[in-house]
């Protein structure tokens, strides 16, 4: 007698893969853009890294336009001043990065240090980061 659940058993199997596969995707994605955000932050406020990090912050984008960077600028120093931080910043470094399987978008919080001070940011796809 043949069991008819195997093909329901590598069903759940491959969904299971790709729901892993899509929280790594998720991680890395998450990981690379708060790097991206924090390099830029290192650098200058009038520098193109410093650019690249409010784009980036923003909507993980790498460009926008004039208009849309002016506005993302002011929301971007918004940010930073909830934590009274400022270009350019010393130290830094990415830690644990906790992917959120059950958010609508790819969404991960992201461990950080800045200068000596522990941080968590809330990554979603093309939303801006929020601090956690």
């Amino acid at each position: 007698m043949k069991d008819r659940r195997s093909p329901w058993i590598l069903l759940g199997a491959l969904a299971l893969a790709a729901g892993l596969a899509g929280c790594s995707l998720a991680k890395d994605a998450a990981r690379t853009r708060v790097e991206n955000v924090l390099s830029g932050l290192s650098k200058d406020d009038q520098s193109i890294e410093y650019q690249t990090a409010i784009c980036q912050w923003f909507d993980g984008t790498y460009a926008m336009n004039q208009g849309d960077l002016e506005v993302a600028l002011g929301e971007f120093e918004a940010w930073l001043g909830q934590k009274s931080l400022k270009a350019p910043i010393g130290s830094w470094s990415v830690g644990k990065v906790t992917a959120l399987p059950d958010a609508a978008a790819p969404t991960a919080l992201v461990e950080i240090t800045v200068e000596g001070r522990p941080l968590t940011v809330w990554v979603r796809k093309d939303q801006p980061m929020q601090w956690r």
